[in-house]
């Protein structure tokens, strides 16, 4: 009797993890597709999404990023000086009415609260001095 085995243990099992439910079969071919073609879905996939993600992230910011172009650019082409709610501006180039636009959106976007007006001079490229109050 001592030479019969128990059926009901599995010989050379004991104390090791329990085996892969994928058959050794399918991990090759699964390690061998994995290794010849590594990431191309996930690739085009990633290359997809950050293409979008950078085309809404345009989108959204776009505003933004045109006002503070606008902001350089206008700041570099026309000398402003504020003093006592005051803007000063000798403009070089004819697009004087885009620059008072562009400054009282700019006073509107830092919530300045004031009960004074503010008054916008310039000069054209004519040297004909302009006034706006906002």
């Amino acid at each position: 009797m001592s030479g019969r085995k128990k059926t009901n243990q599995k010989s050379g099992r004991r104390g090791r993890a329990s085996p892969s439910p994928i058959p050794p079969m399918q991990q090759k071919r699964f390690k061998a597709k994995n290794s010849s073609q590594p990431w191309t879905n996930n690739s085009s996939q990633s290359s997809t999404f950050q293409t979008a993600a950078s085309t809404a992230a345009g989108v959204a910011v776009g505003s933004i990023i045109v006002s503070i172009n606008l902001i350089f650019f206008y700041t570099f082409l026309f000398s402003l000086k504020i003093n006592d709610f005051l803007i000063h501006i000798r403009a070089k180039q004819l697009e004087v009415h885009l620059l008072a636009t562009l400054i009282m959106y700019l006073l509107l976007k830092q919530n300045l609260k004031m009960k004074n007006h503010v008054f916008l001079k310039y000069e054209n490229s004519s040297n004909a001095l302009h006034e706006t109050k906002i």
